[in-house]
């Protein structure tokens, strides 16, 4: 059950350009609302993956995460805009680009926090673990996140078996 975001539940979050340091009054060019934690209530299932992964990373890589379970927020597969994680536009004016001038590919199924996914991965198979952290270290920034294909993975459900 999600809670409704609300007047009372948002508090305003504004960025410095001073690292971080509060300042008197907000920037004019950058003001995000964001929820507090305790307000939104998610329901986590998990997906197990069932066969390799498609993407760039190397084949024993992607092997690795056959038979991993890892919780998503997705109650149902969505149709996403996607790019590969070695060759995707860096910078957020260059994926904005690639994105509205259709570059990006359209797939179908349950994105995971990719931080939470890697380090789930490395208790099994940590060499792949280090290639994520190695050769995709923007993978790891909070709100990242990995897509598995439809029929990559199935929905397990409340708890892993």
């Amino acid at each position: 059950m999600a809670a409704s975001l609300t007047q009372s539940n948002i508090t305003p979050s504004w960025g410095c350009r001073d690292g971080g340091r509060a300042t008197k009054r907000p920037p004019f060019s950058f003001v995000r609302l964001e929820a507090r934690r305790s307000a939104i209530s998610v329901r986590l299932v998990f997906i197990r993956i069932i066969k390799r992964p498609a993407g760039e990373a190397p084949e024993w890589v992607r092997d690795a995460w056959v038979g991993l379970v890892i919780p998503t927020e997705q109650t149902r597969p969505q149709v996403w805009s996607a790019f590969g994680v070695l060759s995707r536009p860096k910078g957020f004016v260059r994926e904005w680009l690639a994105l509205s001038t259709g570059r990006a590919l359209k797939i179908e199924g349950y994105t995971v926090r990719a931080m939470q996914a890697i380090q789930l991965l490395s208790g099994q198979s940590p060499e792949a673990a280090h290639w994520w952290r190695t050769n995709c270290p923007s993978l790891l920034n909070r709100g990242a996140g990995l897509t598995f294909q439809t029929d990559e993975c199935e929905l397990v459900g409340d708890a892993p078996k």
